[in-house]
């Protein structure tokens, strides 16, 4: 919901040249960044969680997310392709395109 918003006041704020995302503190902008990815993480945990699997998030640090896969997740041989292709590219496409997946 919130992304949704931000997105929308985003594209209004760019037409005049002033990005709302601007005025904040770095410190404000990184919560704001965090929250969205744990958001979108846990509409993931679902899916994987469906395949006997599951995510823990380590850490987030700035545009990096560290997350341990579990369960059947953690000893699959396509788990760097689950990091990489589906869910850093899910959240490059719904939150920001820097976000950098790392397996922890």
């Amino acid at each position: 919901m919130l992304s949704l918003y931000y997105n929308s006041q985003q594209q209004t704020a760019r037409t005049r040249g002033f990005n709302p995302a601007d005025a904040l503190r770095p410190k404000e902008r990184q919560d704001i960044m965090e929250e969205a990815i744990r958001e979108k993480l846990e509409e993931l945990r679902g899916m994987l969680q469906a395949d006997g699997g599951d995510l823990e998030v380590v850490s987030i640090t700035g545009k990096t997310v560290f997350l341990r896969l579990r369960g059947a997740c953690g000893a699959c041989p396509h788990a760097q392709l689950t990091l990489k292709e589906g869910i850093e590219n899910y959240l490059r496409q719904n939150i920001d395109p820097e976000i950098v997946v790392e397996r922890a």
